[in-house]
């Protein structure tokens, strides 16, 4: 289920933690921003003052002040004057009166037998990463994988639900696009659109696994475009051949401005959230059959699977090194093994800082050997640029991995953060939010809040700044870098409780949690800016002494 509330001119997009009117977002300070959220997601029944108290301020000593002056900033942002929106009960509390509509995932009755996963699920991947994960990796027998012995990918042409010229021109292009995002992961072969558009106007008996046979695929992707208005809706399915099942859904409904805009993007967000659910498919394959051999393929993909539960130890780093040991031309286990290093100096997981980031330019280099049209290297040879504090070659090669895979949410979330640190705030905050649209289920949603809260800092937001680093350290707990962006936020704003808070939580992970520490993840951002979130440190308490 999306996370986006619909009603009249407005969403209230919790994917981006903003309330939009016309798709262009209305600011609001952050208790008017979890009222009317609270407020929505109970709009069957009146909510209560003391609710509001306890689930908004939990618990926080305030006055009913503080809450009307909240659902004043609520009116006023939704021009509610006559407050037909937001209704007052009096003696009990307020009512959201809205024709509201959350969106869902809808489906002809043949697409019902599958759910979007969870946040938690994606996480977790499959029950066969902790079954195989477990064994002695060196009694585990490896075989090469060459990519034409992994699964293969076919996308039928999108069908129109009305067989309008437009429509079928639409689902066409998105067909194509979505061929071509795919093939730029550069993970499954895809059937070239030529032979799956042969198909076109003779599916056998309805029935797309037909087609995935007689292709050779093993996954198959379709979908339907309909028109109404100035609107596009686009459904998408992802079935697995074998056993006709249904792995994955999801719709996407769009305001119709640009043709050719709107093709590109639903192709890139189609593509972005189809991954994970091919990775996830394949660890499901595994966990089928006994885990006495593996290839590197799926060597790499249990790693990924411990990867994506939060595990940056060892262990996982053995699955990419056993799985680069067999396929060295295999760039994905090379490209894991070296983000991996980056994410433990990163998040301070390691106690070989200098050796792991060696190793993490070692494995950019080996990716660009191996595939200069992949753009995992020119990712981690960003990421290595930018430890190294050469921010404007950090730049460059972010934005050649975002150009030649427009749907890797993590690429646009990394190029939003070197965008801020670099004093461009806005173009951070735009591509952050483009990777939480692409992927808003991902397991790494946690840092593609954390690059908007850096773009909101960088912009002056400070409220908006700390608000995402909270949601962001309220599904990764355990990182400290939120809570040092929540802390300089709250100096800055002199709200001095929420900045003690913030400091806590860093000594209580990082009882030793030291000034160069912090200094070395800053050493690409600009001086003023470096300054200005120290400052805000400062005045929470935390000094460079």
């Amino acid at each position: 289920m999306s996370n986006i509330y619909r009603f009249g001119r407005f969403n209230l997009d919790k994917n981006v933690l903003e309330l939009q009117r016309d798709d262009q977002p209305i600011e609001l300070r952050r208790q008017a921003y979890d009222t009317l959220a609270y407020l929505v997601e109970n709009s069957d029944r009146v909510v209560t003052k003391q609710e509001f108290f306890d689930q908004v301020w939990q618990g926080r000593l305030v006055t009913e002040n503080s809450l009307s002056q909240s659902i004043a900033d609520i009116r006023r942002a939704l021009g509610d004057d006559g407050r037909r929106l937001i209704r007052t009960v009096h003696g009990r509390g307020f009512k959201f009166e809205g024709k509201l509509e959350r969106e869902v995932h809808v489906f002809p009755e043949a697409w019902q037998s599958t759910r979007p996963i969870s946040l938690s699920e994606a996480r977790a991947f499959a029950p066969a990463a902790e079954r195989v994960e477990n064994a002695p990796l060196e009694t585990v027998p490896l075989r090469s994988s060459p990519q034409s012995e992994r699964n293969a990918v076919t996308v039928l042409p999108f069908s129109s639900l009305t067989q309008s010229p437009a429509e079928v021109r639409f689902g066409h292009g998105v067909s194509e696009d979505l061929i071509r995002c795919l093939s730029g992961w550069r993970l499954f072969p895809v059937i070239s659109g030529g032979s799956s558009w042969s198909f076109v106007g003779r599916e056998p008996s309805g029935d797309p696994g037909a087609i995935g046979e007689e292709l050779g695929a093993s996954y198959v992707v379709d979908g339907s475009i309909d028109t109404a208005g100035s609107r596009v809706r686009a459904r998408v399915r992802l079935s697995r051949v074998a056993g006709r099942q249904v792995l994955w859904s999801e719709r996407y409904d769009e305001p119709l401005d640009d043709f050719f805009l709107l093709q590109d993007e639903i192709a890139e967000r189609i593509a972005s959230q189809l991954l994970p659910e091919l990775v996830r498919a394949e660890i499901d394959c595994i966990e089928r059959r006994p885990p006495s051999v593996l290839d590197a393929w799926q060597t790499t993909l249990i790693g990924l699977g411990r990867y994506h539960r939060g595990h940056l130890d060892e262990r996982t780093a053995e699955y990419f090194e056993s799985a680069r040991s067999q396929d060295p031309g295999f760039v994905l286990p090379n490209f894991l093994l070296g983000y991996l290093r980056h994410l433990r100096v990163h998040h301070q997981c390691t106690n070989s800082v200098e050796d792991d980031l060696i190793r993490v330019a070692e494995a950019a280099q080996t990716c660009l050997r191996i595939d200069s049209r992949d753009p995992c290297g020119y990712l981690l040879d960003g990421l290595v640029s930018m430890v190294r504090g050469e921010g404007s070659l950090a730049l460059q090669r972010m934005e050649q991995a975002v150009e030649l895979n427009p749907s890797m949410a993590d690429a646009r979330s990394l190029f939003a953060q070197l965008l801020a640190m670099r004093g461009r705030g806005e173009e951070g905050v735009r591509q952050a939010r483009l990777a939480l649209r692409l992927s808003p289920r991902d397991p790494r949603r946690s840092s593609f809040l954390s690059a908007l809260a850096i773009g909101h800092f960088v912009a002056h937001r400070y409220d908006e700044a700390a608000r995402c680093a909270e949601r962001a350290a309220l599904e990764r707990p355990d990182l400290t870098p939120n809570y040092l962006c929540i802390a300089s936020c709250a100096g800055l704003m002199g709200e001095t409780e929420r900045g003690t808070w913030a400091l806590q939580r860093v000594h209580q992970l990082h009882p030793s949690y030291s000034a160069p520490e912090l200094d070395r993840l800053l050493v690409s951002t600009l001086p003023e800016i470096r300054e200005r979130f120290w400052e805000g440190l400062s005045k929470s308490g935390l000094t460079r002494g």
